[in-house]
């Protein structure tokens, strides 16, 4: 009930925690409220086969030329088969692209249903992307290096 003016008005303009509850409802529930049209909110997933195949051999080429030009992570120190070393970070790259571009959707027609598409389902496929194209490079890398027997500084 809003305070209005009155005696026992002076007690609620006292007390700033008195608000209509309809109020306090609407200033909990509200930001969850456009989280959740924000989440659920459509977004267009790629509809051409021609794209998802140009967006996965561009990545991989983007990974394989940013390594090659800045060489992180110890990759100076790796001498024989430099190029080989690197281009194996961007076929990964592509090929668990292509997977989760153009094989997941021919399995799975209707998970990756362009109407039924939105945000909350591409951060997922961003996710699930970033993680595994991850744990698949650091278990090349980790089997590269030790195949050829060289010691990268620990970082």
């Amino acid at each position: 009930m809003p305070c209005l003016i009155s005696p026992e008005s002076l007690i609620c303009q006292l007390n700033p925690f008195s608000f209509p509850q309809k109020t306090i409802n609407e200033y909990i529930t509200m930001p969850f409220n456009k989280m959740n049209q924000w989440i659920l909110a459509p977004f267009p997933f790629f509809e051409s086969s021609k794209i998802k195949w140009i967006v996965s051999i561009v990545f991989g080429l983007f990974i394989f030329l940013f390594l090659l030009t800045f060489q992180p992570f110890g990759i100076s120190e790796v001498y024989p088969n430099k190029l080989l070393y690197l281009a194996g970070f961007g076929l990964i790259t592509t090929l668990i692209l292509i997977i989760s571009l153009v094989v997941l959707p021919l399995i799975l027609p209707q998970f990756f249903e362009n109407q039924k598409w939105n945000v909350v389902k591409q951060i997922l496929l961003l996710l699930i992307n970033t993680l595994v194209i991850a744990g698949i490079n650091y278990e090349y890398s980790h089997r590269f290096l030790s195949a050829i027997h060289i010691q990268t500084p620990n970082y």
